[in-house]
């Protein structure tokens, strides 16, 4: 995912290998849905390429760019 913007939610996930936050959504503030839930996905890191499938329990809610680079 391109142009992450300061101060919205995404999910994301980190990647095994180089530990870095991939973003892959918009999600919505902790505020207008405190129970987030997300399925399993699987991903190529952009920045190492690794690729991996996540479990929805891996998948996070960070807020960019503080949490995202």
């Amino acid at each position: 995912m391109t142009n992450v913007e300061p101060d919205k939610w995404y999910l994301c996930v980190i990647c095994p290998k180089c530990q870095e936050p991939i973003p892959f959504q918009s999600a919505p503030a902790p505020e207008e849905k405190p129970d987030h839930r997300a399925r399993g996905v699987q991903l190529a890191c952009p920045r190492c390429h690794t690729q991996h499938t996540y479990r929805g329990s891996e998948v996070l809610r960070l807020q960019g760019p503080k949490s995202i680079e």
